[in-house]
């Protein structure tokens, strides 16, 4: 921590002894603070809280790492380090923490997309399904629902119908499975 070792020194000793201490007093006066009004008040779930935010936060910008061991009971072990490489670290891990959260969201969306399409009967899908450009991929839709034309008025080859067909049959697997969840 850089605390002074030896006695004398003069005036300039108690100055940098002060200088040095005062960041960690206040943190732990703050710490104090905070946790008497936790325990005045019986939250213990912020009690706890207080105590990871010492450990994860405020030591950590002093230049203190703490790490739990054991379960129950069990001491944890503190060590020095430099504060800008425990800042460079925890900058690395918010990063870390921020894209596993948007890649999380975006799975939801992604499920959420997909639910939503599968709600969608085969006959409107197949109909709402577009080429590229924009214009519709079928015209035509024969009793069954299934497509007899591309977009362009052509009637579908064999090839081009299987295909239709097996969309048309996907999607249908995925309407009913949605409807005997609803």
């Amino acid at each position: 921590i850089g605390f002074p070792v030896g006695g004398g020194g003069g005036e300039d000793a108690g100055e940098d002894k002060e200088e040095v201490l005062s960041p960690f007093l206040d943190a732990i006066l703050n710490f104090r603070s905070s946790i008497r009004d936790a325990a005045r008040s019986k939250d213990f779930g912020a009690l706890l809280t207080l105590c990871d935010n010492l450990r994860d936060s405020t030591l950590p910008s002093l230049g203190v790492q703490l790490e739990d061991k054991g379960g129950e009971g069990g001491r944890g072990v503190w060590k020095l380090q430099d504060p800008e490489e425990v800042k460079k670290r925890k900058e690395i891990e918010e990063m870390e923490r921020r894209r596993k959260e948007e890649d999380k969201l975006k799975r939801e969306r992604e499920a959420e997309e997909k639910a939503k399409a599968a709600m969608i009967t085969p006959e409107e899908f197949i109909k709402a399904l577009k080429l590229d450009d924009g214009t519709p991929q079928y015209s035509n839709f024969g009793p069954d629902g299934l497509p007899t034309h591309t977009g362009s008025g052509e009637e579908l080859n064999k090839s081009a119908a299987k295909k239709a067909k097996k969309i048309f049959e996907t999607q249908k697997k995925k309407y009913e499975k949605a409807m005997k969840k609803k």
